[in-house]
């Protein structure tokens, strides 16, 4: 949400001094000061209502083993899973059905809560499941998922989405590139038609409203509305314009059999709607720089198109400098996502994702790697940090008794931290944050030292 601590944890703040304003612009997002911005109280109960509350379902799309008539494998998918058919009865795997798809069989997952550990190990038992009876993935297979949440107390103000869908549409290059799953090097994503960016490039919130863009969306002859990058087909607007139904589908992502990979990209998804608020108080996010999105455009286009073979994209006109260009606009997306999926509990999602921002599934799988060879990979990658409750319990106990004080700034304080705790930079940030989040720290320069705000009344 911002890119340090210290600016976060500052009791009050405007939008000169709001700590993503710089940040933004230099991505080249311009934020619009606009009558529905909310205010920083505002902003922080919704980012802590939908953290408890919001819920992500998948689908999981796979294809049949060769040799294998459709039927049959259906019915020992349904045999093995036994599908709850209720979306509040969980089950062993926490899967709603087993249908018969366009691509071969779609796995429904039941939304919940995500927290990593739980997301993991539900995904490893399904992926162990799919892997045992010979499932695959081919270029009609994809990944998508539903975000909603059942129990909004109050109507979602609409910036929230309307900031959240110009970010995806801002993004969405590195959005594609990150979760690219083919196995040739000219056609490194599935086919545009099931996840069409055509609609989303086209209108940004600003001068119309989310609402009227649902409306465009419905009514589109280019388009399919729910074959849309980000389907809004489910969203329910009140009289107002705010949101009274919370649910929307991101269906841009290729297929994946890692269960690692997949938990990220849904932390990555998080991370973006929680952004997506951070930033509700500046305004509304929109691009700022007209020669960069004819930039971004154009490679989303030769990125994703219907003219491939095999049902994939066309990639073969992008150049290695436009494959440097996405792999360094996604690490600045990363790097504005950073703080966001560091401040998750027990959750390496930003290690995988460096991993793929680097090395695409796309990329090992046209190098020859085989998907157990890729899954065995991110599974190191992805494995919880365990020790972070006990970082957290000393990194509470350092602060309570002053057990470092009069530096002149937070960066020697927070060396001096990391020597006594033995801890890394990024492992003392992920606990201070998270510390932030349940007691509020707030950096007392006369003190040179961090302190709990109660202790400086």
């Amino acid at each position: 949400m911002c890119p340090s601590i210290s600016a976060l944890l500052s009791p009050s703040r405007g939008a000169s001094t709001h700590p993503l304003a710089p940040l933004l612009s230099s991505l080249g997002i311009e934020v619009v000061n606009c009558a529905q911005n909310l205010n920083i109280v505002q902003a922080k109960f919704w980012q802590n209502f939908l953290l408890r509350n919001l819920k992500v379902a998948s689908e999981i799309e796979i294809a049949i083993p060769r040799g294998t008539r459709r039927e049959d494998f259906h019915q020992k998918l349904q045999k093995l899973f036994q599908p709850t058919k209720d979306y509040h009865r969980f089950g062993e795997y926490g899967v709603y059905d087993v249908v018969v798809e366009h691509c071969g069989i779609e796995i429904q997952v039941i939304g919940t809560v995500p927290y990593y550990p739980f997301l993991l190990t539900q995904y490893n038992k399904i992926f162990s499941v799919l892997s045992s009876v010979g499932a695959r993935t081919k270029a009609t297979c994809g990944l998508h998922f539903h975000f909603l949440c059942e129990t909004l107390l109050d109507p979602l103000p609409s910036i929230i989405m309307e900031n959240f869908w110009n970010l995806i549409r801002f993004f969405a290059p590195e959005l594609k590139y990150i979760t690219s799953a083919g196995e040739r090097p000219r056609g490194i994503c599935r086919r545009r038609n099931h996840n069409s960016h055509l609609e989303l490039v086209k209108w940004e919130t600003g001068e119309i409203s989310l609402q009227q863009i649902q409306e465009f969306l419905r009514k589109s002859p280019q388009v399919p509305e729910h074959q849309n990058f980000l389907n809004l087909q489910h969203l329910v607007f009140n009289q107002k314009g705010a949101i009274s139904n919370l649910h929307f589908e991101l269906r841009f992502l290729d297929a994946d059999l890692c269960p690692a990979s997949l938990v990220a990209k849904i932390f990555l998804c998080l991370s973006l709607l929680l952004c997506a608020i951070e930033i509700s108080p500046l305004g509304r996010a929109k691009c700022g720089d007209s020669q960069l999105w004819e930039k971004k455009t154009s490679i989303l286009d030769r990125l994703s198109n219907n003219d491939g073979t095999l049902a994939e994209s066309d990639t073969s006109s992008l150049t290695s400098d436009d494959f440097q260009f996405l792999k360094e606009k996604t690490e600045q997306m990363l790097n504005f996502l950073r703080i966001v999926l560091i401040s998750f509990p027990q959750n390496p999602s930003l290690r995988v994702l460096e991993f793929l921002k680097e090395n695409p599934i796309s990329f090992l799988r046209a190098r020859g790697w085989s998907w157990q060879n890729i899954a065995r990979v991110l599974a190191q990658l992805g494995k919880p940090e365990n020790r972070e409750i006990e970082i957290e319990s000393k990194l509470e106990e350092l602060i309570n008794f002053s057990e470092i004080t009069g530096c002149s700034s937070e960066e020697i304080w927070k060396k001096l931290a990391c020597g006594l705790l033995n801890l890394t930079p990024d492992q003392l940030e992920r606990a201070l944050f998270r510390l932030a989040r349940l007691k509020r720290i707030a950096w007392n320069q006369e003190q040179g030292s961090y302190l709990f705000l109660n202790e400086q009344s």
